[in-house]
């Protein structure tokens, strides 16, 4: 097997690209002989591009330098994003870009919404704007909603502050990336604001270092980056050895649910009530034993909450379980079985026939492209 000199230009100072460049190693590591060469932080330099002699690129379009360095390239190149559209006509060059913005979208929309939230709101990043999310939100959600962007001059952080007092209550904020999420849940705390009673704040990308960091936890929409990478990878050995594409699916986009958005906020309280005790019940609780602890019958606890939520008590406890899970699989060494249990799952097939249906994928297989991400 040749060693092969594989350029990977994505940015690495968050997660989103750190778990691409996992996938892209792991891929490797088990199925080629590769020496890397990186750009560290920030890859919109493409310093290594120009004139670099090697055998491939993976790259992630970062601006108009980048792309303009992409196209000159005539090196087999997967990019990932918008630098090339498609598989350019007589080149080795493929552009991958499995799920879009609408995607996510959606994900946020259906999760706020689900809460019970009929105001919502979108919140762009200080300095980098809100990456094309706002329109895809509005899209999504049918209707416009209050947006705050930077402006031009002026105290951003009293700007921002402002705007978030002048919000309806409560509300579901999006949030353009999870640092912005990060300074939302700073500003509530500092403006007495209670998340997510009064404000429920959603991120975008799960970076779970800053998402575990913030208090409370912060909520994200998860996009599977490290199967990207593992894609990107198998993508570009094809390019090089001439083989044939491996087709371009990855995971769906998932919502990570974490306690700053973790609350209904209707207007009906048993509702609330309901899915607050839902949340809290022990492994193996019924929802007769939730309605009886509420003073109400199973069927009318159904009622409430459907007429909150669009969801069922029912489903609402599959997808904390699930939840549940999912946090244990990737933060713990517990195995399936364990998890399976604790979370209260009858036996570990349950707890796996549950993860195919939400993610394609069995709990081992799902632990592998997660852990630590």
């Amino acid at each position: 097997m040749p060693t092969r000199r594989i350029a990977v230009l994505v940015e690495t100072s968050g997660n989103f690209g750190r778990d691409i460049m996992r996938g892209v190693v792991d891929w490797a590591r088990a199925h080629a002989d590769w020496q890397f060469s990186i750009e560290c932080g920030d890859a919109s330099r493409t310093g290594l591009l120009p004139g670099w002699c090697g055998d491939g690129v993976i790259c992630r379009s970062q601006g108009p330098q980048m792309d303009a360095a992409v196209a000159a390239s005539d090196l087999p190149l997967v990019a990932l994003g918008s630098a090339i559209n498609g598989r350019r006509a007589g080149t080795s060059q493929v552009a991958l870009q499995p799920w879009h913005t609408c995607d996510l979208a959606e994900q946020a929309a259906a999760h706020l919404t689900g809460k019970g939230h009929h105001h919502l709101a979108f919140c762009s990043h200080p300095e980098k704007g809100d990456y094309g999310r706002l329109a895809a939100f509005v899209a999504a959600v049918g209707r416009p909603v209050p947006a705050w962007q930077a402006p031009e001059r002026g105290d951003r952080r009293a700007h921002l502050a402002r705007w978030l007092e002048g919000l309806p209550r409560p509300c579901g904020i999006w949030a353009a990336n999870d640092s912005t999420g990060f300074l939302l849940l700073e500003l509530c705390h500092s403006l007495g604001l209670a998340v997510p009673r009064d404000l429920a704040v959603l991120g975008c990308d799960n970076d779970s270092f800053l998402c575990e960091l913030a208090h409370p936890a912060l909520s994200s929409v998860a996009q599977p980056t490290y199967a990207l990478g593992r894609l990107a990878a198998e993508t570009l050995d094809a390019l090089i050895e001439r083989r044939p594409l491996p087709p371009p699916v990855v995971p769906p986009v998932r919502l990570v649910a974490r306690a700053s958005s973790d609350w209904s906020a209707s207007a009906d309280p048993l509702a609330a009530a309901a899915a607050a005790r839902i949340a809290a019940a022990p492994p193996g609780t019924t929802m007769a034993a939730i309605a009886r602890g509420l003073g109400v019958s199973a069927r009318s606890l159904e009622r409430h909450l459907r007429g909150a939520t669009g969801t069922t008590p029912g489903r609402l406890a599959r997808d904390r379980r699930l939840a549940e899970a999912q946090r244990l699989l990737a933060g713990s060494d517990l195995g399936v079985a364990a998890i399976a249990a604790r979370v209260g799952y009858s036996a570990p097939a349950r707890m796996t026939e549950a993860f195919r249906r939400a993610t394609g994928l069995s709990p081992g297989a799902w632990r592998r492209e997660h852990a630590g991400g």
